[in-house]
C-alpha cells in the first residue's frame, strides 16, 4: 500500500503491507459484543456443553476455558470468520487474508505479534495494528508494528504514545 499525503486530521503512516485488527471495540462495536454476542453465547452454551460434553474436542475446549478465563482458544478463528461472514454489509470474509487467535499468544504480549509477522511473512514495521486496547497497542508497538488507537464514541482516549483515529477513514495507507 502506498502512503498518501494529507493536510487534515488524518493519520498518515509509513508504507504498510498488511493491517492486523482487533475485533471487539475496533471493527465491531463493543456494545454489540457485550449486548448481543455474549448474551447469545451465555444462553446457548450450557445446552451445547451438555449435549456434546463427551466429545474429546469439547472437553479440551472447556478445560482451556477454565485455564484462560473465558477465551475460547480453539474456536476464536471460527468466531472471527462467522462475525465477518455475516455482517450487516454481507460476507466480508473475502476481505480477510488470515485470522489469528490465542494460539499465537496473548494479545498483550509482544511475542504474539512477532509470531503473526512471521506467519504472514511481513516485516513488523510494515504492519499496521488497529485496536482500542492500550496494552495490545503497546505490545504490537514493542514488536515493531505501526499502531493506531481507534478511539470509539464514549471511550476515553488513553493511548499515550499511539496515533489516534475515531474512524477507519481517518487512517491513510
Amino acid at each position: 500500500m502506498r502512503r498518501r499525503h494529507t493536510n487534515g486530521d488524518r493519520v498518515v503512516l509509513k508504507p504498510v503491507d498488511c493491517v492486523v485488527m482487533d475485533i471487539e471495540g475496533t471493527t465491531t462495536a463493543i456494545e454489540f459484543v457485550t449486548g448481543a454476542l455474549y448474551p447469545y453465547a451465555r444462553e446457548r452454551m450450557p445446552d451445547f456443553i451438555r449435549r456434546r460434553r463427551g466429545e474429546p474436542d469439547v472437553a479440551a475446549i472447556v478445560d482451556e476455558v477454565r485455564q484462560l478465563a473465558g477465551v475460547w482458544n480453539d474456536e476464536a478463528v471460527l468466531a472471527q470468520r462467522l462475525i465477518y461472514g455475516h455482517s450487516v454489509d454481507g460476507d466480508l470474509g473475502a476481505l480477510l487474508s488470515g485470522c489469528f487467535d490465542t494460539r499465537v499468544g496473548h494479545q498483550r504480549e509482544k511475542v504474539s505479534y512477532r509470531h503473526i509477522a512471521d506467519a504472514i511473512g511481513t516485516r513488523p514495521e510494515r504492519i499496521l495494528f488497529l485496536s482500542d486496547v492500550r496494552e495490545e497497542q503497546d505490545a504490537a508497538g514493542d514488536a515493531g508494528y505501526q499502531t493506531v488507537w481507534l478511539v470509539r464514541r464514549g471511550a476515553p482516549a488513553l493511548a499515550v504514545g499511539h496515533r489516534r483515529a475515531a474512524r477507519f477513514d481517518e487512517i491513510l495507507l
